[in-house]
């Protein structure tokens, strides 16, 4: 039975072979290169690897740690590595698996049900707590760190829209809170939050997430609300009824052209002209 490699990064580091952790790598160094190798997914002449993970050293003593390590990941977990001597890389014929790579997968499928797949994989910052004396591998990391970082705040923001469409609001306050934990200061999440609270009968709630924006736009920003916000405040206050703006997408070119325009099988009258006004951009977008 072939061995199966799984390196989970979202959140603190974990890498399991067959299920077992494996932590016998002779360095942190040995395991910043396997990871470095997973999430590239190509080819790494030796010589960038040597000089990004012991930069301080010259050349020659570089390549030779840079073997060590490679002998390290060979004994830990050989069979997933591809060792020249030119170059490393993963190999692409054996079972590993990669939470980035999924979660990237998840997020170009793009459905409801694939972005609260690639959240559940989102188990807190790339590589959380991890760290390695070398500048260039902290760099990439942290730039890779803030990517995928953003992208799952668009997944979040992308499944409070389902929810707010969707009239789904239990769902998109339990959402639009776990992006305010994340972020903070993300004053549109604000925004659909106190509209979810007010459609779920919770006026009072949806008033005191305005105070607490306001407050910490104040604290740390040293900004007001936008007029977009205070506007949707002043609406919660008076007792306005909270309508949704169409998310942009299908259902909202659906609902530009009418909610049926199907005739049955009459002839078209000119009376029908109307119900098809703008068909064009419902085409493009379906």
């Amino acid at each position: 039975m072939a061995s199966s490699l799984r390196i989970q990064t979202l959140g603190s580091l974990l890498i399991t072979l067959d299920a077992q952790p494996v932590e016998g790598f002779d360095s942190r160094k040995a395991v910043a290169l396997l990871v470095y190798l997973a999430c590239t997914g190509h080819a790494h002449p030796r010589e960038p690897l040597a000089e990004m993970l012991w930069e301080e050293r010259a050349q020659a003593q570089a390549l030779a740690n840079l073997r060590v390590a490679l002998t390290s990941l060979r004994q830990q977990v050989g069979e997933f590595v591809e060792i020249s001597r030119e170059s490393v890389a993963m190999a692409s014929d054996t079972g590993w698996w990669l939470d980035v790579a999924e979660f990237e997968r998840r997020l170009d499928a793009g459905s409801a049900d694939d972005l609260a797949a690639a959240l559940d994989l989102y188990q807190g910052d790339f590589l959380a707590g991890f760290y390695v004396d070398s500048r260039a591998f902290e760099d990439w990391m942290l730039l890779e760190r803030e990517r995928l970082r953003l992208s799952a705040l668009e997944a979040h923001d992308r499944l409070i829209g389902h929810a707010l469409e969707g009239g789904d609001t239990s769902a998109g306050i339990a959402r639009a809170s776990q992006l305010l934990q994340m972020d903070p200061l993300r004053e549109k999440t604000y925004r659909q939050l106190m509209q979810l609270l007010a459609l779920s009968g919770q006026r009072e709630a949806a008033l005191a997430q305005y105070e607490t924006c306001r407050r910490l736009l104040a604290e740390e920003l040293g900004v007001e609300p936008t007029p977009e916000t205070v506007s949707l405040y002043q609406q919660l206050r008076s007792g306005e009824a909270i309508t949704v703006a169409p998310q942009p997408g299908v259902r909202a070119a659906v609902a530009a052209v009418g909610a049926n325009p199907y005739k049955g099988l009459r002839a078209f009258q000119e009376s029908d002209a109307p119900d098809f006004f703008g068909r064009e951009t419902l085409t493009a977008r379906l």
